[in-house]
């Protein structure tokens, strides 16, 4: 999640599969949702553009392979997880897998530091977010989505 109090720079690749998301799931900290749900990516270092890390953290967090199709639009996210503020700025791309296997509707895999599992990793229908049975985040994702043709 990142230092609280920090502006924190990151980027994000969405990739669609039908009507469907590929996305982590983490453990919520509201009590009306036991996960929510955001797409891969991560902090843009120095001198990184945010497609190289988008593509770099795929590989780092679940170990595949990406290629970026698209930019679509750089969201802004203020807000608290565990009690402490946070501030980002969040670059989103498209993508898609190299692998055709990542496609299949059961595809799964464990997000990792390298150490320890973070997360899993996997799709889940749109309709879900747009229902509001979970959060996606960034906050604005979804209506980004919803609004690409």
């Amino acid at each position: 999640m990142g230092k609280p109090n920090k502006l924190r720079p990151l980027a994000v690749a969405v990739i669609q599969r039908d009507d469907a998301i590929f996305v982590g799931e983490y453990e919520s900290d509201k009590p009306e949702f036991a996960h929510f749900y955001r797409p891969t990516g991560g902090k843009i270092e120095f001198q990184e553009l945010g497609a190289e890390t988008a593509r770099r953290e795929f590989m780092e967090e679940v170990q595949l392979e990406i290629h970026i199709t698209g930019y679509l639009e750089t969201l802004e996210s203020i807000f608290a997880y565990r009690d402490k503020p946070h501030h980002e700025l969040v670059r989103v791309y498209t993508a898609d897998f190299v692998d055709d296997a990542c496609y299949a509707p059961d595809f799964t895999v464990h997000g990792t530091d390298g150490k320890r599992v973070l997360f899993l990793a996997k799709w889940m229908p749109l309709q879900v977010f747009r229902d509001g049975h979970a959060p996606l985040f960034p906050d604005g994702l979804l209506s980004l989505i919803d609004s690409v043709p």
